[in-house]
């Protein structure tokens, strides 16, 4: 190994080590724990004592249900961590931070300068890290779709069926993860007639197996189901390609999320850029490298999918696009500003520090001093004050009405509420509730199930916020 190849390496280090310290630090404060995170978990609690399952959550905008193969993922890390979300937090930065690896590896070959400031891009992305700070299927696919980036530039410098068929393993394990994968086998569809016209038949008899092995788990869904996850597959597109065009602006929502990944949230510097790379591909098309042409090609893919699936500016339905746009970034970056590069790295961290939130009160999504930290304690008083089988929670917190984040903690402590429609039964409920509320003015469905009460006792859990122990009457 040579001289540059070493500090190449440890400049690499350098830079994970970066991002573990910007994903972890006041890590019990800033990470966001929700109704989501929370069902994520339980899921993978569940498998962890012997409840197996091939389905996942339902998609938050239809009823397609994600596979449950990133739960198994998690299951060691649940353990590793007695169950405590911070598991999925650890096992979001490591899929992320592998991701700079992955890239690094993809775009060194040709250029370590420019493979390191891939690699920082991913680390230092104030909306990347936030991602890492949670557990959330729609995140995941970082890592799954640089992987793939990786094995389509492998397989386009020679062709290997080895890496043919890993290639269909992870689509079809990642098609599981979340939809919007779909987007990476797009590309993987048209990448042999762009790529491999030699190779097509070989191609696709080795990745199609690949595939169905990798998506097993959801066609025995499937099967068992009659196909239900198809049929709101077909639903969801059907009542997608109705709605007006003109409702939603694509060009907009990829400002944003360039924004978002790049710029900490700078919509203006976003629009800069794009334009600026959009005129430098286009100046330099002829002279295009290949793994630049196997970038645009999914960011292509993806902006197709946008156009169909996408009519929200939420940027998790890009994620997959992101190690390409990271490629091309770094590409981009290092061939206009030569040794200039860390000085425009510098600007990108300084511009991107404020997002990082370090000195917020709350996790990410979370109201105004609202963290994990209060859940796990208002969880924890709960426990010792609660009677098993009589009691019941809720939150007038963040839309958290059926209090799945206490949920989740008192599950794993052995101490479950009565079920989230059961609020009737319940002798004793359990209500976190924001500053400032009064419960006489509440209109709230599980409060009001419950029925009249007499507030029992009360504990000031943090910033204002407090957990009240209500009595039926």
């Amino acid at each position: 190994m040579t001289a540059t190849n070493i500090k190449s390496l440890l400049l690499l280090l350098l830079i994970i080590f970066m991002g573990v310290v910007l994903r972890f630090y006041r890590i019990n404060t800033l990470a966001t724990f929700r109704s989501d995170q929370a069902i994520e978990l339980n899921g993978a609690y569940e498998i962890s004592r012997g409840k197996f399952s091939l389905i996942g959550i339902k998609t938050s905008n239809s009823e397609i249900r994600n596979g449950a193969v990133m739960y198994y993922l998690t299951v060691p890390f649940l353990l590793l961590f007695e169950n405590h979300p911070l598991a999925g937090s650890v096992l979001q930065t490591m899929l992320s931070l592998a991701t700079a690896a992955v890239l690094y590896l993809l775009l060194g070959k040709e250029n370590k300068r420019t493979a390191l400031t891939a690699a920082f891009l991913v680390a230092a992305s104030a909306l990347l890290v936030r991602f890492s700070r949670q557990t959330m299927l729609a995140f995941y696919p970082l890592f799954f779709s640089g992987f793939a980036l990786w094995l389509f530039s492998k397989l386009n410098e020679k062709f290997d069926k080895k890496s043919v068929f890993a290639l269909g393993l992870i689509l079809g394990f990642m098609l599981q993860i979340h939809y919007s994968t779909f987007t990476v086998v797009l590309s993987a569809l048209l990448f042999p007639f762009l790529f491999l016209r030699k190779y097509l038949k070989n191609y696709f008899l080795l990745i199609v197996p690949g595939f169905l092995i990798g998506f097993l788990p959801m066609l025995v869904f499937e099967l068992r189901h009659e196909f239900f996850n198809t049929k709101m597959l077909w639903a969801f597109v059907s009542s997608s390609s109705s709605a007006p065009m003109a409702s939603f602006n694509h060009f907009v929502y990829w400002q944003k999320v360039v924004a978002g990944f790049f710029f900490g949230e700078n919509f203006v510097f976003a629009g800069i850029f794009i334009i600026c790379l959009l005129l430098w591909l286009t100046r330099r098309r002829s002279a295009l490298k290949q793994i630049e042409k196997i970038s645009l090609l999914a960011i292509a893919s993806n902006v197709l999918f946008g156009l169909v699936f996408v009519k929200t500016y939420t940027p998790h339905y890009a994620v997959a696009a992101v190690p390409a746009l990271v490629a091309m970034t770094a590409i981009f970056i290092t061939g206009v500003a030569g040794r200039l590069a860390p000085l425009l790295l510098a600007i990108f961290f300084l511009i991107n520090f404020p997002g990082y939130g370090f000195s917020d009160n709350h996790g990410w999504t979370m109201a105004d001093g609202w963290n994990q930290s209060g859940i796990e304690k208002a969880a924890d008083t709960i426990y010792e004050d609660a009677l098993n089988g009589q009691f019941n929670v809720a939150m007038l917190v963040d839309a958290e009405n059926q209090g799945w984040p206490l949920r989740y903690f008192l599950k794993i402590r052995g101490k479950e509420p009565q079920a989230a429609d059961k609020y009737d039964r319940a002798e004793t409920l359990y209500l976190v509730s924001e500053p400032g509320i009064d419960l006489d003015n509440i209109k709230m469905w599980e409060l009001t199930s419950f029925g009249a009460y007499t507030i029992g006792n009360q504990w000031e859990i943090q910033n204002g916020y407090v957990l009240y122990k209500l009595q039926k009457i």
